[in-house]
């Protein structure tokens, strides 16, 4: 078996394509030949030969593996059935279809319950506000310590101070220094103290020497404990 790189190409893999009734749908030599055929990405093909799953309604399988079968008269092995509420093409789930076998297995009655929950649910989280009908994100208050200003979210944040959301919420974490500039979570309704120094929220930039004093008088208060 060669080697993979510049120099040895992979070895070539010839595959077998089996209707759910184990005949034989097709014959190729190259992967690359079924891929243009069919038009589908050559790991969904790999992952029918090594996992067993359906890519175009079909079951693949490797040359080799499908001769010893056949050789072994094991035709049943070759055989599968294909599951009515995919579409046979992608194979993903049908339109409207209700993921789980649970749901065919409950009764009308309990269906129509089902449903009315559902429906009430959705109709009390349109009115909260959360649209998206899923868990409402957790906003941490952040206030970054260089300046003094304090805000509502993460994005508010990054959005002033131009620097991305997962990079503040890291130094706030962690309490290291990005882009110049220290941040720290707050707690809603929380005095607003550091280390025994209040920040204070300015409504507008403060001038650089404001900045400075204030940064170091964080630092002074930090490295005293």
């Amino acid at each position: 078996m060669g080697t993979k790189g510049y120099k040895h190409p992979g070895r070539k893999h010839s595959v077998v394509a089996v209707n759910p009734d184990g005949s034989i749908a097709g014959y190729f030599e190259f992967i690359k030949d079924a891929v243009d055929k069919y038009g589908m990405d050559r790991h969904s093909i790999t992952d029918s030969c090594k996992r067993g799953t359906i890519c175009r309604g079909l079951r693949w399988w490797y040359e080799e593996e499908f001769r010893e079968i056949y050789l072994r008269g094991e035709f049943d092995k070759l055989k599968y059935t294909l599951d009515p509420n995919r579409d046979r093409l992608t194979y993903h789930f049908k339109k409207g279809h209700k993921f789980g076998n649970g749901w065919d297995r409950c009764s009308e009655e309990k269906k129509q319950k089902r449903r009315e929950l559902a429906r009430e649910r959705a109709m009390q989280m349109i009115h909260e506000g959360h649209k998206n009908f899923g868990k409402p994100k957790m906003e941490k208050p952040v206030r970054c310590i260089t300046t003094g200003k304090e805000y509502d979210s993460l994005k508010a944040c990054s959005a002033d101070v131009g620097i991305p959301q997962n990079q503040i919420g890291r130094a706030a974490k962690l309490g290291v220094v990005t882009h110049k500039k220290r941040f720290e979570f707050i707690e809603k309704d929380s005095p607003k103290y550091l280390y025994g120094v209040e920040h204070i929220a300015f409504s507008s930039s403060p001038c650089k020497s404001t900045i400075e004093a204030l940064d170091k008088l964080t630092k002074e208060a930090y490295y005293s404990k």
